[in-house]
């Protein structure tokens, strides 16, 4: 090893060493952040992630939030409050993908709509009734 090189794995140290007690999720997050940085290679080695492992996390776990399409949850947000928030999940994706183009499924809407935090309003219905005493 070289001074370069040795200068390079400290330097690699001091910024992964408060990565090195978490999880595997926790690891790979750090390895995408600073692969710019350092070797792909270095960086699963010290993390004690494999190469396959992170490409893997890559593919497939990727966060809720990094799915998240921003267009659909504004569009999302303006039909909820437009119908007063009186529509589910389920007429919000009729209303995307008939007049907006969407092609989305139900499940998906919800995904949104629990990101999002919001949830229509129930209405209960009143029973109406007269007195016999006039």
């Amino acid at each position: 090893m070289n001074i370069d090189e040795l200068k390079e794995t400290l330097r690699m140290e001091r910024v992964l060493k408060k990565y090195l007690a978490k999880t595997t999720g926790e690891k790979c997050f750090a390895i995408l952040e600073l692969k710019n940085l350092f070797s792909l290679q270095s960086l699963c080695l010290y993390l004690g992630v494999s190469r396959q492992g992170f490409y893997d996390w890559l593919n497939s776990s990727k966060p809720k939030y990094k799915n998240l399409d921003n267009e659909v949850a504004d569009l999302i947000n303006k039909l909820y409050f437009k119908f007063k928030r009186k529509y589910g999940y389920q007429m919000l994706t009729l209303f995307l993908n008939k007049y907006f183009g969407k092609n989305l499924k139900p499940w998906v809407v919800y995904r949104y709509m629990k990101i999002l935090k919001i949830i229509a309003v129930r209405i209960k219905k009143c029973l109406i009734t007269t007195s016999l005493d006039r």
